[in-house]
């Protein structure tokens, strides 16, 4: 019976020996990974320790089993996990850290580092979206643990991780100098993107209250949601808007992409004219709007799954009809939609990349973290580029429309057989030459024996004649002075700045010469002469209509006493007192 009982008392010996090395056997399960992290970090992809989630006493007294998954680690949609790591010092002196490259976790509580003995050199740390800004260590928008400043030796750290989605948490360990040197390159490169989008949205803000056109009031609003949703996947929302707000914290994640999805289809839908020319994809367009909204207001309710796999279900398969939709609109001739499909080619690319490394089908830091941010940042580029394009489409038509209407105006307001001005034409120029200061002067000219030339030759005689007329008229006088045709063989010249009363006499003279000499006309010589009538303003007329009384009732006594020309003031006293 002794040897038996002497086995009992070795077995129990043995087990009691094997329970107080259980703290070290769990640093045996694995060897602990070197932490000597370089200026672009450690990454640590395959010697961290998952398991599900369990009470922290179950996790740090060793009763809970460990799995080294090969891959990059990721969360489970609202499900707890435990992260391990096993580590050792080599070099003392460094203030070392791990992040978790991700700021959007729901909650994060780091444990540690725990020396081989147990002894926990750091207290606890709380935080994640739930949690005010305050919380975070460092003051970083990623998930960050402190490791201090350790000696060498054999250490271990625990995070516990929790998550409304999917996000890559494969631990990063860092010097603090090295990490403060990168995170300042990510910001300043924020920092630029940031710029790029405030003076973007500023500029249009500007052209929104002059132009008063809801293209830039939509653009204008997906440029604040597309600036808010950056800063909002950058942590940088939580850090400088509403850092004592754990409830925007955690719901601008959901919030801010679906409104700047919405607004963005707002606008697609005014810039690209798409209600009144395309109204069936203005009818699918209008659902992918107000499911953005709905998804809004999922996120804002705390539906945080369905609302994120909505939005990004809405932003490729919006993205990819607009496309369709610009393409279409460039073949028909609208030069802006070139630049609207160039921007929503690359936001649907890097919206696709995103979602690619979102769901764990990639595995790409550097796309998940700035892949969105470029593709925003090109396509609001792009759609300024496009509202510029539309600027100058719009101004070619303005100037086309106004060319147009002056050419109208001119042909309303132009003699069309002789090109001199018709009645209206004389009314309008009379009003702007009248209204300038100084002394001017209307003659009225008027066809002696046109009605027989008329009635001997024809009509086209006579046309020939009126259009010759106007022509010697057009010779004789100055670009300033104002011609028109005020009935079937009379014509008006309104002289601005008129000359002194002898050049006015000469004048006179000289185009009674002019119009005296014959008219050529299918090779006969058509004789014409002209009476005239001077009125001068302001002491015969303060208007155009009492100035053409005063000419008329001159021409008609130059054609009795046949003389070349007559002015009013100098009429004889029974004329004088007939038009007074």
């Amino acid at each position: 019976m002794k040897p038996v009982r002497r086995g009992h008392r070795g077995r129990c010996a043995g087990l009691l020996a094997l329970l107080a090395l259980l703290p070290l056997l769990a640093f045996a399960d694995r060897p602990a990974v070197v932490l000597d992290p370089g200026p672009a970090g450690q990454a640590l992809t395959g010697t961290v320790a998952v398991t599900a989630d369990a009470p922290l006493d179950a996790v740090l007294g060793g009763s809970v089993s460990w799995t080294y998954p090969s891959g990059s680690l990721r969360t489970a949609r609202g499900e707890p996990r435990w992260l391990r790591v096993q580590f050792r010092v080599t070099e003392p002196g460094r203030f070392l850290l791990l992040e978790l490259p991700t700021t959007a976790l729901r909650t994060v509580d780091f444990y540690g580092p725990f020396t081989t003995d147990g002894e926990a050199l750091e207290a606890p740390v709380h935080s994640g979206l739930r949690e005010p800004y305050a919380t975070r260590p460092l003051g970083s928008e990623r998930a960050v643990m402190p490791l201090g400043h350790l000696a060498p030796g054999d250490y271990r750290a625990y995070a516990r991780v929790q998550a409304d989605l999917t996000h890559t948490v494969t631990p990063i360990a860092w010097d603090l100098r090295d990490y403060q040197h990168e995170r300042a390159h990510k910001r300043l490169f924020d920092g630029i993107c940031y710029g790029v989008l405030l003076t973007l949205l500023v500029y249009n803000l500007a052209l929104t209250a002059v132009f008063r056109d809801r293209s830039y009031g939509y653009y204008v609003f997906a440029c604040a949601f597309a600036l808010l949703t950056l800063a909002t996947f950058n942590g940088h929302a939580a850090h400088y808007l509403w850092p004592e707000s754990p409830w925007l914290i955690e719901h601008s994640y959901q919030v801010a992409p679906a409104l700047w999805l919405a607004f963005s289809g707002l606008f697609a839908r005014a810039f690209l004219a798409i209600p009144g020319r395309l109204p069936r994809v203005d009818a699918i367009l209008k659902l992918a709007i107000a499911a953005a909204v709905v998804n809004a207001l999922l996120g804002a309710a705390g539906y945080t799954s369905i609302s994120h796999r909505s939005t990004e279900l809405v932003a490729l398969t919006g993205s990819l009809l607009m496309i369709g939709v610009s393409f279409r609109r460039w073949r028909e001739g609208y030069a802006p939609a070139l630049w609207y499909m160039l921007a929503i080619c690359a936001l649907f690319i890097t919206i696709g990349l995103t979602v690619i490394v979102s769901w764990g089908l990639g595995n790409s830091a550097f796309l998940l973290g700035n892949a969105l941010q470029m593709g925003i940042l090109a396509e609001m580029v792009g759609l300024a580029m496009a509202l510029s394009a539309r600027i100058r489409v719009m101004q070619a038509e303005k100037l086309e429309l106004t060319l147009r209407s002056r050419v109208l105006a001119e042909a309303a307001a132009t003699d069309p057989l002789t090109g001199v001005a018709n009645r209206s034409g004389l009314e309008a120029g009379a009003r702007e030459i009248l209204g300038r200061p100084g002394e001017h002067a209307l003659m009225l000219l008027d066809l002696d024996r046109f009605k027989r030339i008329n009635d001997s030759w024809g009509h086209a005689a006579g046309d020939a004649m009126l259009t010759t007329v106007a022509e010697r008229l057009r010779q004789q006088l100055r670009a300033s002075d104002l011609i028109a045709r005020s009935g079937g063989d009379e014509f008006v010249v309104l002289l601005g700045a008129s000359p002194a009363r002898e050049q006015l006499e000469a004048m006179a003279r000289r185009l009674g010469e002019r119009l005296s000499e014959p008219v050529s006309w299918e090779g006969e010589e058509l004789a014409i002469s002209a009476s005239i009538g001077v009125a001068l303003w302001p002491q015969d007329g303060h208007s155009l209509e009492a100035l053409m009384l005063a000419a008329d009732r001159a021409m008609y006594h130059s054609k009795r006493r046949r003389g070349t020309y007559a002015f009013f003031d100098s009429l004889t006293g029974e004329v004088a007192g007939e038009a007074s």
